[in-house]
């Protein structure tokens, strides 16, 4: 019986010289409920570097045993630089040596001569797990476990089972070991059956019974490759996870397609109609997944494949499709119609519906068969030759025109207009309806009947009374060389006209000549994914180019699709311009992932944009049109040189800036701080002297001096204008972790690993008090705007409020959080607001230590908090690149904006008009636009 898969297993990356710790790591972790993965695990044989990368993309995080041999190890460095470009929780466990310089800026566990991590890594570790979980849907777990889709559509009535090709494919997908099992490929040439074959097994109550988890149906064509194929990946994982997430190319979606099906019991994948190796690769990313391929090239079939060839029908099953609800004809009929078609399948499904039609129509089906065969004849064909292609071509050919001629002219000639949809997509009828009522006048009554007409012909692959319907390639291909381009571009055309009409209507602003296709009604989801299809292949490439310039519909489709639709839409046009935008945008489609608030989405867009020159007339152009009624990050007028500095092309772990607002220090993980005047980015000076990272610093309030504090265990102080060491505070007997200066700069507190919290005289270095009572590292301190209280949050769920003059704790506020990572006070000091790992902000009141608001950053682990000047605005950076700025008072997200590599600190101007935040690629600031 399947059962659900474990929530997410935790990798464990260590050299093997640290294999005795190992065997205590792992039944420790182990009986406290945390599911390991370590290499011990590898079967032999298998492609080592594969199964190391699969078992990292399936995984809710990372721990890795720090020592020297690990850090000389190939494999560790192998596992770690995975792990870091997937955004994988990271937790370090320091079992000797220092740390690892890369891994610098992380929380690390002591576990110096073997001892087991403290309870607070567990707990932090149950919750990262609980946590990737939680971020496979936007919903209750349960109900993303409890998401079974089952993506087959119906069988046509006429469909016969063949079960000499259903029976080993079902065998196949059911044999109980899927490992093994792989891939079941069903192949051979366009309208044999392969589709059909492959929906009568997803029938059978067997594999309905097998795959609890449910069926996944991608339908990929000949045309779909690049952003499209991205896209309907992206569409999988929605019907799996519940939300749409966004990729930049077809590999990074069909990892996380694969790592989604890993949380789920047993589901099968089918992938129908591949035609090229690129199709199908990113389907094939990770192994334990069922999958069942149907291709016209059996080349394209693993080499592990149980693949099953689909030909011609025998007679029997033939004989039984062409007489679906006929009665019998004459053995003679029967034998001329099979012999002329060959046992090909499409064909005599289009015969059956000629048959039943003049049966309907009160013609004897002995005689219409006999006439039928005649006809065919008469046409050219003889003997269907299944292995020429000109023989198909033929065959098809002289089937539909024989079907057509039993319809009036009217109806021919829109069943000839279908042509101008997409290959392999469900065109709705409405959207058929627009299209015959703008050429031929038809209601929508009348659209429906006549779609209905086509269906008993068997001319239409599927057919949703009411709904939709689609086309099989080979007849969408006869029709395409029937019109003929000119006819066409007619009809698309026609349908775009109608839809303008439509928006027209809608529109309640002037906007000149620009036709808003952003504003499409949100139920208008075939318009949305295809009208730049319809307006390029109706030759008007002139709007075409005028819509793909107007960044506004590419900020629409990114709130709806996200960016690999609008690289979608920009590979339609042939315009050098759109190529450099097509470019820009595919390059940076994982910055340009929606943001929340989605009117934040043209904020990551302007910005992102306005670097490329060769746009700056089309950023120009969206910033114009862009509404002042929301708050906004944009580029500042001023410190606008500092939007992207390194320091010696190292990026930032610390960052303060001076009250004055002249000039700004950031810390890096070389040793070194870098000072920068604000105005032009320009470098003051370089801070050296510690050895090792620096994770925190801060800027005294008459800005003549700063402190910093690093992984050498010790807090430097250092005159501002010299740039020279003024004294060195020891004493910690671990890294530093935070440091804040007090509002009369008279004395400054340093937070550290060795979970203390120090409290240092600024002008003797000597230390006024040591705050010891906590149980874990200290992450992070703050000092009241009296400096008769300070702040520090530890690595587990605590945040601890001490008194200055006695050292004493007086409050210890505690809530369901995972690892307070950052904490600010309010400027009247009333309140004080704290960053998670659960990525959470939370507000805290002062005198009655209780929680006042919960502001969500939904799945992204908080890193800092910083409270603007006026204390209206709390502004949070994640390790997803984003910074958030929330009102306070309403709890409501004010604006956003993403970057590229995960963000570590973040302060506020002084006039408090906008912030800066650094990353381990440099600086960005930000003005704060508000609303009016």
């Amino acid at each position: 019986m399947d059962t659900l898969r474990a929530p997410g297993h935790v990798f464990v990356s260590y050299a093997h010289t640290d294999r005795a710790y190992l065997d205590l790591l792992v039944p420790f972790l182990t009986s406290a409920g945390i599911d390991l993965w370590f290499d011990r695990q590898v079967a032999n044989g298998q492609r080592w570097r594969d199964v190391l990368r699969n078992k990292i993309e399936t995984s809710a995080a990372l721990i890795v045993v720090m020592s020297p041999a690990a850090e000389e190890s190939h494999w560790v460095e192998v596992e770690l630089t995975h792990a870091a470009e997937l955004k994988k929780p990271i937790l370090p466990l320091l079992l000797s040596g220092k740390r690892f310089f890369t891994l610098n800026n992380l929380q690390c566990e002591d576990v110096a001569e073997g001892t087991l991590p403290s309870a607070a890594f567990v707990e932090r570790l149950r919750a990262i797990v609980k946590h990737r979980l939680d971020t496979l849907p936007a919903h209750d777990p349960q109900e993303f476990r409890a998401r079974t889709p089952w993506m087959v559509r119906p069988l046509a009535a006429s469909v016969v089972d063949r079960p000499e090709l259903t029976d080993p494919v079902v065998a196949a997908l059911t044999r109980g070991e899927v490992n093994t099992v792989g891939v079941a490929g069903v192949y051979g040439a366009g309208g044999f059956g392969k589709t059909t074959i492959a929906q009568l097994v997803c029938h059978r109550d067997a594999v309905r019974a097998y795959f609890t988890g449910g069926l996944l149906w991608a339908e990929v064509g000949q045309d779909r490759r690049g952003a499209d194929l991205t896209a309907l990946l992206a569409d999988l994982c929605e019907q799996v996870g519940g939300v749409r997430p966004t990729f930049a190319t077809p590999e990074q979606a069909g990892r996380r397609l694969h790592e989604l099906l890993q949380y789920k019991p047993r589901t099968l994948l089918v992938i129908d109609d591949v035609w090229e190796p690129g199709q199908l690769k990113p389907f094939m990313e990770g192994s334990g997944v069922t999958r069942l391929v149907t291709t016209r090239i059996p080349g394209l079939l693993p080499d592990d494949a149980v693949a099953v060839r689909v030909s011609e029908l025998t007679y029997d099953h033939a004989r039984s499709v062409l007489l679906t609800n006929l009665p019998s004809l004459p053995e003679s009929t029967t034998a001329r119609l099979l012999a002329l078609t060959g046992g090909w399948a499409l064909p005599i499904a289009i015969i059956n519906g000629s048959l039943r039609r003049s049966r309907r129509d009160g013609v004897d089906p002995a005689m219409a068969g006999e006439q039928l065969a005649t006809e065919l004849m008469a046409r050219g064909l003889v003997a269907l030759d299944l292995g020429n292609r000109l023989s198909r071509e033929k065959t098809i050919t002289a089937t539909i025109e024989s079907s057509l001629a039993l319809l009036d002219r009217g109806l021919r000639e829109r069943f000839m207009q279908l042509a101008v949809f997409p290959e392999d997509t469900e065109v709705p009828l409405r959207t058929v309806a627009e299209l015959w009522a703008g050429t031929f006048g038809l209601s929508t009554d009348q659209t429906h009947a006549s779609c209905a007409e086509l269906a008993e012909l068997s001319l239409l692959g599927d057919y949703r009374p009411g709904r939709g319907l689609r086309l099989h390639d080979v007849v969408r291909s006869y029709l395409q060389h029937q019109q003929g381009s000119p006819q066409l571009r007619v009809a698309h055309r026609s349908l775009v006209s109608r839809s303008i009409s439509m928006l027209r209507a809608l529109r309640t602003v002037d906007d000149g000549d620009a036709i808003p296709w952003w504003d499409l009604p949100a139920d208008e989801e075939y318009q949305w994914q295809w009208i730049t299809y319809h307006l390029s292949h109706a030759g008007m490439q002139d709007d075409l180019h005028r819509l793909l310039l107007d960044l506004r519909w590419a900020e629409a489709k990114i709130k709806r699709f996200g960016p690999t639709s609008v690289v979608t839409d920009l590979q339609r046009a042939n315009d050098p311009t759109l190529g450099i935008l097509r470019n820009a945008i595919g390059q940076r489609s994982e910055i340009l992932r929606p943001v929340n608030p989605h009117h934040s989405v043209a904020d990551v867009l302007v910005y992102h944009l306005s670097g490329v020159l060769q746009l700056r007339n089309v950023v120009d152009s969206f910033i114009s049109h862009l509404s002042t009624g929301s708050a906004r990050l944009v580029r500042p007028a001023q410190n606008a040189a500092i939007g992207s500095v390194g320091a010696g092309g190292w990026g930032g772990s610390a960052l303060a800036v001076a009250r004055n607002g002249e000039w700004l220090v950031t810390g890096h993980q070389v040793g070194q701080l870098t000072v920068m005047r604000t105005a032009t980015g320009a470098v003051q000076c370089v801070l050296r002297g510690h050895r090792g990272g620096i994770n925190s610093t801060a800027i005294a309030p008459d800005s003549s001096w700063l402190a910093s504090g690093g992984d050498d265990d010790t807090v430097r102080i250092w005159d501002a204008v010299t740039g020279e060491p003024r004294m060195t505070l020891r004493g910690h007997r671990s890294w530093i972790t935070a440091v804040a200066i007090a509002p009369d700069g008279n004395w400054l507190a340093s937070a550290s690993h060795d979970r203390t919290v120090r409290i240092w005289d600024a002008e003797t270095g000597e230390p006024r008090a040591i705050l010891t009572d906590h149980t874990n590292m200290v992450n992070a301190v703050a000092i009241s705007p009296d400096g008769t209280w300070l702040a520090s949050a530890r690595w587990d769920e605590t945040i601890r409020v001490w008194n200055v003059a006695t050292g004493t704790q007086t409050d210890k506020l505690s809530g369901n959080m995972i690892s307070v990572t950052g904490v600010g006070i309010s400027p009247d000091g009333s309140w004080l607001a704290t960053t998670s790992c659960d990525g959470s902000v939370r507000l805290w009141d002062v005198t009655t230590g209780q929680q006042r608001h919960k502001l969500t950053a939904g799945h992204s682990e908080l890193t800092a908090i910083a409270i603007a000047p006026n204390g209206l605005y709390a502004a949070a950076t994640g390790i997803d690149g984003v910074v958030r700025i929330w009102d306070v008072e309403t709890s409501n997200p004010l604006c956003a904006m993403r970057l590229k590599d995960p963000l570590r600190a973040v302060c506020w101007w002084p006039d408090g008009h906008g912030l800066v935040v650094t990353s381990m690629a440099g600086c960005h600031a930000f003005a704060l636009a508000m609303p009016g």
